[in-house]
């Protein structure tokens, strides 16, 4: 009996000095961590019931939270790393990223789309499911893609202006929990990014920019031939898309719409499609009078369908609308997009495109 207790007792000792081993370990992961994103690191943090390790960074302006905390289910428990950060400029986008495994289909029964973001292999080691299809690949620009591949493991999701990303273990490897404050910062920081590119284009532009509630962007421009509007808003179809709209400067102008098929123009100038102007091959073009409509579409114009597609071209008579899928912050895009509306608003044969 007493050769048991030593042994009990010897065990005991041991388990003990292990997991302060673990922890002094975890400790050092999290406060190198800390360090490297000149956070600060708090060993015990929240209230005594519930105490765990925090570290708090203000990364890329972004200020970042990192914890763990213990979820039980009844015959075992699982202790999780948790970072979080507001999202500015969001809006209604929900945002779901997550490493691809057996249980990748879930997000469907939760009524996300699947996004293909065009990155071969991105898409092929990551799910993304998003509320809004169009507006999360704006998102996931390279530099997000690229700073959640380096943050293995790690899920990622935006819901109601907030970012939350998960890992189901405690992290205690001080390289990738780097890692995933670096990614939450910049995924985060992505609303603002865009809205920072629209404000450089706008000065540029010699316009302005106003922001409103939803995420809801909007460009105004004066000083061109032509008053101009950009805006990125939410089709109830398409999702989200840029807008570049111009007023037409014809008194007497045509109603007409170019897509890339024809189940996508406005079912009442389906019956008007027309094949009499050359376009780009998928184009397809209807007008209320095609040969006004030709001297519009110069040569110069056609040529950018292609660089300028997925787009759509709609005209009620008074304004033209250029309408790019997404919300487009690529410099060039906007400005060919911006170009082509100036040219189809101008008064018929006097395109200012060149």
């Amino acid at each position: 009996m007493a050769a048991t207790g030593v042994v009990v007792s010897l065990l005991v000792w041991w388990l003990i000095r292990w997991s302060k081993e673990v922890s002094q370990r975890i400790d050092v992961a999290w406060e190198a961590a800390a360090a490297r994103v000149a956070g600060t690191f708090q060993r015990r943090a929240g209230p005594w019931y519930d105490r765990a390790r925090r570290i708090d960074a203000q990364v890329g302006g972004i200020a970042v939270s990192v914890d763990h905390y213990t979820v039980s289910t009844g015959k075992s428990s699982q202790t999780l790393t948790r970072l979080r950060a507001p999202v500015p400029h969001a809006g209604a986008l929900q945002l779901k990223v997550y490493p691809r495994h057996l249980l990748s289909g879930l997000g469907r029964a939760l009524g996300f789309q699947d996004v293909i973001t065009g990155d071969v292999q991105f898409d092929a080691d990551f799910v993304v499911k998003a509320s809004d299809e169009q507006l999360a690949r704006s998102w996931l620009t390279p530099a997000v893609r690229e700073a959640i591949r380096q943050s293995a493991k790690y899920g990622f999701s935006i819901k109601d202006g907030e970012l939350k990303v998960q890992l189901g273990e405690l992290d205690t490897n001080s390289d990738r929990l780097t890692a995933a404050i670096n990614a939450t910062a910049v995924l985060a920081g992505t609303g603002q990014a865009l809205v920072d590119r629209w404000e450089q284009f706008a000065t540029k532009q010699h316009g302005s920019l106003c922001t409103g509630g939803e995420g809801k962007l909007r460009i105004e421009i004066d000083e061109r031939s032509v008053p101009l509007r950009i805006d990125a808003t939410v089709d109830e179809e398409a999702g989200t898309v840029t807008r570049i709209r111009a007023r037409v400067l014809d008194a007497d102008a045509e109603r007409y719409e170019l897509a890339r098929e024809l189940e996508a123009l406005d079912s009442e100038l389906r019956p008007l499609a027309t094949e009499q102007i050359a376009l780009p091959e998928h184009f397809v073009l209807a007008s209320s009078a095609p040969e006004q409509t030709a001297r519009r579409l110069s040569q110069a114009v056609r040529d950018r369908l292609s660089t300028l597609a997925p787009l759509r071209i709609e005209s009620d008579g008074e304004d033209v609308t250029v309408v790019l899928a997404g919300m487009e912050t690529d410099d060039r895009r906007l400005q060919e997009a911006v170009d082509v509306a100036t040219a189809l608003a101008a008064e018929t044969g006097q395109g200012a495109y060149r």
